[in-house]
């Protein structure tokens, strides 16, 4: 199952390289935003419930990192694909949508942070829900801060 877990990461990352799984659409940026800041608890979860962890954790961890990392640099390829648009304006479209995701990624862990305190986190144990908040809080802002540097740092108007 693990092997099987690799082949899939593998082909994903592939996939998203040479431009056949866009992972910059809504949906991609929506789970990107909105689900990958969770890893400590999807990580605490494999951990708790998997006997052979590594084998898990480890493609799953590779492709989140691959994924934030792809979100941060590069969330602007598909609108520019057959556009003549400079380097700049690009990454100043990028900072925007990496906007427009933060903002529905914060309303998104709003709702989800308000269950789970509700629910007093689902039995989970107390650091693992204090290193979650903070890992996802993390995540979002500076999806947020980066989309803010672009704009700022690349607009000539504003000088």
């Amino acid at each position: 199952m693990a092997l099987l877990l690799w082949v899939i990461v593998v082909a994903a990352v592939i996939a998203d390289i040479i431009d056949r799984l866009p992972v910059e659409n809504a949906v991609g940026l929506t789970i990107g935003t909105a689900v990958l800041p969770h890893c400590v608890l999807i990580i605490w979860y494999m951990a708790e419930y998997h006997y052979d962890m590594l084998s898990y954790v480890i493609p799953l961890w590779v492709f989140g990192l691959y994924f934030t990392v792809r979100i941060a640099f590069k969330p602007y390829r598909v609108q520019f694909k057959k556009a003549n648009a400079s380097v700049r304006v690009r990454a100043m479209y990028g900072g925007k949508i990496l906007l427009k995701f933060t903002a529905v990624s914060i309303a998104l862990q709003t709702v989800f942070y308000v269950f789970a305190l509700k629910n007093s986190f689902w039995g989970v144990p107390k650091g693992i829900c204090i290193a979650d908040t903070i890992a996802a809080s993390v995540m979002v802002l500076g999806y947020g801060f980066n989309g803010i540097a672009r704009i700022i740092f690349l607009c000539r108007r504003l000088g």
